[in-house]
C-alpha cells in the first residue's frame, strides 16, 4: 500500500460511466427488442382466412364486396393456432411502446386480440399469438438485449 500526501489508495475507480453505458445499452435493447417482437407478431398474424391456404378451422361465409352483394368463403383459424386475418386490422394494430427505461409493451388496443388470445366469448377455445410469440421471441430477445449492452448502445 502506497501513501500519497498522507492517505493511503488500494486501486480506486469510478464506474458511473460504464453503468451509464451499460444502462443506455439495456434501454436500446429493450426497444430493438420491441420492433423485433412486434414484428414477429404482425408475421404471425399474416396469415389469410379466405380459403387461400389449409387451416384446420371452421368454415363460413361472410358478405363482401363493395355492395355487400358476394360472399365469400371464410376458414377461421383452429382453437391453438394464432388467428388469421380478414380485415388486417389486428395485425396493423400491433404496436409496441416503453414503459420506463427497461420495459417496453408490445401488443393491441383492440379489444378483440384478448379475447382472441384467451378464447372468450363465442370462440371455441383460444386464437393464442401474444404469448405464443414472446415465447418464440424469447433467446432472440435475449440476444438483441445482450448485443446491445455490449455495444453500449
Amino acid at each position: 500500500m502506497a501513501t500519497f500526501s498522507g492517505r493511503s489508495y488500494v486501486g480506486q475507480f469510478d464506474a458511473s460511466k460504464l453503468i451509464g453505458s451499460i444502462r443506455d445499452g439495456a434501454h436500446q435493447g429493450v426497444g430493438k427488442a420491441g420492433a423485433a417482437l412486434q414484428r414477429h407478431y404482425k408475421l404471425m398474424l399474416n396469415k389469410p382466412g379466405p380459403n387461400k391456404t389449409r387451416h384446420t378451422g371452421d368454415v363460413y361465409t361472410q358478405k363482401s364486396g363493395p355492395s355487400k352483394g358476394q360472399t365469400e368463403t371464410i376458414r377461421a383459424s383452429a382453437p391453438g393456432e394464432p388467428p388469421r386475418y380478414r380485415t388486417r386490422d389486428l395485425l396493423n394494430s400491433v404496436q409496441y411502446e416503453y414503459e420506463g427505461d427497461t420495459v417496453v409493451r408490445v401488443g393491441t388496443h383492440l379489444k378483440y386480440g384478448l379475447i382472441l388470445e384467451l378464447g372468450l366469448g363465442r370462440l371455441k377455445g383460444p386464437r393464442p399469438w401474444l404469448r405464443l410469440g414472446l415465447v418464440q421471441m424469447q433467446n432472440e430477445i435475449s440476444r438483441i438485449i445482450l448485443a446491445s449492452i455490449k455495444k453500449g448502445k
